[in-house]
């Protein structure tokens, strides 16, 4: 019996925030991507700035050996010295080393993390499904985006702490031992402490960024270009593609250059200032009488502060960088509600789980129910508006689908007809209206809005099928988990299903045939076939397909339909097509693009029960 389904009302209308509101709210949630909670990364700080006191103190004592020594005490008077000499030395390497060690531990694995939150977000908004199914467009954000926040995170998070408690307390040293010496070693090191960053940030000039910029510009480039590679070498155009790699890579070089110019201002600043001000001790010293031991030891700690001011000077040209890419981040996961920054490594966790592009969204915290089976899909006066648009994309959508049955969603480009799939897949509020699910678990049957234990039976078959470059049981193996995994029997079926059996009898290796990056070893059609295939192995109710026949001919396109259709039986088709032919072959068909849509039936067929 057909349930009614009460309007979802429409978020209530705010006051739109300040400039310098949503600026702030911005950083916030860029300071929340980043791993300000991991216990490792914070344990990297407490060893860099050992490395930092370590040098200090090495210097300091060397030269206070030295002075001493040249009176020529008893050696058991400078034996202690000498023993923290070797020491400080010994501890700075290894202080490094574990510096190192921690920072980048804590590092890898947020970027890791990082990366899975974003490939979820990237699933979450129907406007970005493009990227996921472009080499080009996810690897700018998966692999290039993060590269970069990666790597200027350790030099920002990490040496300005270490470098500025190091700093006071090499300082406080000073101000103890020859409390005479404090103003001159104090006034001038605290100057280039503030100083030496914001000059190496005005001379850098944000070309740090820029490099970053053209460096994931450059790693698209590539990408797109050995895509195409051998429609470009058919065509002939394989040297011109290869000569503006060429000019985008001279290009990278002039913001590399000027980066490094200003890198080098940075060291030389450091060392400029740590000298003076070891200068200005000393002299300070010869007036004042201070003892020549001591003084050697404030003189020689102060040289040494040319380090801690490197890490700052280094830093201040990361900070841009970490700044933007962070902001970016948190832009396409939507960090603006608190508690939602990446899980560190004490809580592993909370990190979502990598989506299959043909497996049903993942919640955070999947329910460990009892196995759920869709039997219907309802749309009841669906309305999708998006954030700012005065009017909806559409409004008063009905849907329903039978299993066994196949809705076909006909319209015009921009109609809609991606982000009905978006609402189908749970990733698209609904404006008005009601999403609803029939489901059995447990011998009972409910029709109720879509939950994720519900969603997880939807599968997505996008246009251009994510293949990796691995086999045939590789690609179809991604749609379990690794604990439920199909042998070869399950899977031999489910190709001889979707119309690949015979094709998979000639394959001399079976199941470990290759694919190819993208799947171009296979056909447009071969591809969609294993994209459905996938779909089955998942075990999927709902079958979602985004223009199967786009990449095939006319003739093949029927049959290919056919094919799917009698590899679907039983379960709910839903398919997206420009292809009006299909729409005659269906049992329920909507168009979108009209006023109001109009949902119809079909040619009559049984529907599979």
């Amino acid at each position: 019996s057909p349930v009614e389904a009460e309007p979802v009302p429409a978020s209530a209308t705010s006051t739109a925030p300040s400039p310098a509101a949503a600026r702030r709210a911005r950083t916030r949630a860029a300071l929340r991507i980043l791993p300000w909670r991991s216990g490792r990364l914070w344990a990297g700080v407490a060893w860099a700035t050992g490395t930092h006191l370590s040098a200090a103190l090495l210097a300091g004592l060397s030269g206070w050996l030295i002075v001493t020594a040249a009176g020529r005490p008893p050696v058991l008077y400078l034996l202690s010295v000498i023993v923290l000499v070797r020491a400080f030395g010994l501890s700075r390497a290894v202080f490094r080393y574990l510096d190192r060690l921690a920072t980048h531990d804590a590092v890898l694995g947020w970027a890791s993390r990082l990366r899975l939150r974003l490939w979820d977000a990237l699933g979450r908004r129907p406007a970005l499904w493009g990227r996921l199914s472009r080499a080009d467009g996810a690897l700018s954000v998966l692999v290039a985006d993060v590269d970069a926040l990666r790597d200027a995170a350790p030099r920002v998070m990490v040496p300005v702490p270490a470098a500025v408690l190091a700093w006071l307390v090499s300082a406080g040293a000073v101000a103890l031992l020859a409390p005479e010496l404090a103003a001159a070693a104090l006034v001038p090191g605290a100057l280039g402490l503030v100083a030496i960053p914001v000059v190496v940030a005005a001379l850098d000039r944000r070309q740090t960024q820029a490099a970053v910029r053209h460096r994931a510009g450059l790693l698209d480039r590539v990408a797109a270009v050995l895509a195409a590679a051998p429609d470009l070498h058919g065509l002939g155009r394989a040297r011109a593609a290869a000569d503006r790699l060429a000019e985008a890579d001279a290009a990278l070089q002039a913001p590399q250059r000027r980066a490094a110019w200003a890198a080098g201002a940075g060291r030389a600043l450091a060392v400029l200032v740590s000298g003076g001000t070891a200068l200005a001790v000393a002299l300070t010293a010869t007036q004042t009488g201070t003892a020549a031991a001591v003084a050697a030891f404030a003189v020689l700690l102060v040289l040494s502060w040319a380090e801690p001011y490197g890490a700052l000077a280094q830093s201040a040209q990361e900070l841009g960088t970490l700044a933007s890419q962070a902001r970016a981040a948190a832009d396409l996961m939507g960090e603006d509600e608190p508690g939602t920054a990446v899980p560190d490594a004490a809580d592993p966790g909370r990190a979502s789980a990598t989506p299959d592009p043909t497996s049903a969204p993942m919640s955070a915290d999947p329910e460990p129910a009892a196995p759920v089976r869709v039997t219907g899909l309802a749309l009841r006066g669906a309305a999708v508006r998006f954030e700012g648009a005065d009017a909806p994309l559409w409004s008063g959508v009905d849907l329903c689908v039978e299993p066994g049955q196949t809705a076909v969603v006909t319209g015009p480009s921009g109609a809609g007809k991606s982000t009905l799939l978006a609402v189908l897949l749970g990733f698209q509020p609904l404006a008005e209206g009601a999403y609803l699910l029939r489901t059995e678990a447990d011998g009972r049957r409910v029709e109720a809005p879509a939950d994720a234990a519900a969603l997880a039976r939807v599968a997505w078959t996008p246009q251009d099928a994510l293949l990796f470059d691995s086999s045939l049981r590789g690609n179809l193996a991604l749609a379990r988990d690794p604990e439920d995994a199909p042998d070869d029997a399950e899977l031999t079926a489910v190709l001889g299903r979707v119309g690949l059996g015979p094709w998979l009898a000639a394959a001399p290796e079976g199941l470990d045939t290759p694919v190819g990056a993208g799947g171009r070893v296979l056909s447009g059609g071969q591809r969609q076939r294993l994209a459905v295939a996938r779909a089955l192995v998942a075990r999927a109710d709902v079958v979602l397909l985004d223009e199967p026949t786009a990449h095939v001919g006319q003739d093949e396109a029927l049959a290919l339909m056919a094919d799917l259709r009698a590899a679907l039986a039983g379960r709910i088709a839903v398919v997206v097509t420009h292809d009006e032919r299909l729409a005659a072959e269906a049992d329920v068909r909507l168009r979108l693009g009209v006023s109001p849509p109009r949902p119809s039936r079909g040619r009559p067929r049984p529907a599979a029960r």
